[in-house]
């Protein structure tokens, strides 16, 4: 892929493969958000894991002590827990992921906290001064868009669910009726996320255009289309954000806050068969890789 990317930080890096239950985050207390309290920060002398190795890990057995990181609006996505009578509000056994390196006391995979997400955001400067959570005269609020299908709506939903915003399904059949995207104004306005329905990434170029993104966020995998066709398809979204991360760049010159000007490719989940014989994640690769290659059999 011929786009210039930075390196992602870790929260960024997480975000992009995040889900409801089966997070790669750590648990999270959702009064904290709701009260809009400031964790106190204890001094690390040891590192925060970096991408690579947050990679190498397996996913472990854990219960949020305060309910689940946050209650879906729509009764579609309650349906299966309350199936198994879970109470949104107790204790909620879920699965988080270990990196091999935190358990060895290598790094720190540190927990989310959406006060530290939106300062990771918005207070990243190209020097040392910090600046308030909010957005100023000055500086337009950080817009991080999704772009994609109903999955990437999953990733755009789970991160406003996180950061205190109510959202539902009549927003995606919003997106996908009117061919245009919906906002979300978070972090006390200072960050805004967008989320376009766009299965083939077709109007992706209109919505760089108009929403002006610091981060993109897309895919287009789970909808299948005959390899020429995606080709194209791919060739083309290259050269919009090539031409978009180049303005980013240029618009944002001077500016005291990092512009991030960030592409990243959502990675497509292959298909699971039987996946309904699973009750728990399946860390051991030379078990489930073989099974999931021979789905088309």
């Amino acid at each position: 892929m011929r786009v210039n990317t930075v390196k992602i930080l870790a929260c960024i890096a997480t975000l992009s493969i995040h889900f409801f239950i089966l997070s790669p985050l750590k648990s999270f207390d959702v009064h904290e958000l709701q009260n809009n309290s400031n964790i106190p920060t204890q001094p690390v002398t040891t590192p925060l894991c970096n991408r690579e190795q947050i990679r190498s890990g397996s996913w472990e057995s854990t219960v949020l002590p305060h309910g689940a990181p946050y209650i879906p609006i729509d009764n579609w996505q309650k349906s299966c827990h309350r199936r198994e009578r879970r109470d949104f509000n107790l204790p909620w056994n879920t699965y988080q992921w270990i990196p091999h390196d935190e358990r060895d006391g290598k790094c720190v995979f540190s927990k989310w906290n959406a006060t530290t997400f939106c300062d990771m955001i918005v207070h990243n400067t190209n020097n040392s001064s910090s600046i308030d959570n909010t957005a100023t005269k000055e500086e337009v609020p950080i817009t991080i868009s999704f772009i994609g299908d109903s999955t990437t709506f999953q990733h755009y939903s789970s991160l406003a669910m996180l950061l205190g915003q109510t959202v539902t399904e009549r927003e995606q059949h919003a997106s996908r009726k009117n061919h245009q995207s919906v906002t979300k104004s978070t972090c006390h306005g200072a960050v805004t996320l967008s989320y376009l329905r766009d299965d083939t990434l077709d109007m992706m170029n209109q919505e760089l255009i108009l929403q002006k993104p610091n981060i993109v966020i897309l895919n287009t995998g789970l909808h299948y289309r005959r390899d020429d066709i995606l080709l194209r398809s791919m060739n083309r979204t290259i050269t919009f954000l090539e031409k978009w991360q180049n303005n980013c760049r240029k618009s944002s010159f001077g500016s005291r806050r990092l512009p991030w000007c960030l592409p990243i490719l959502r990675t497509t989940m292959p298909g699971h068969p039987h996946c309904d014989t699973y009750t728990e994640p399946q860390n051991n690769l030379s078990i489930i890789e073989p099974t999931i290659q021979t789905i088309a059999n």
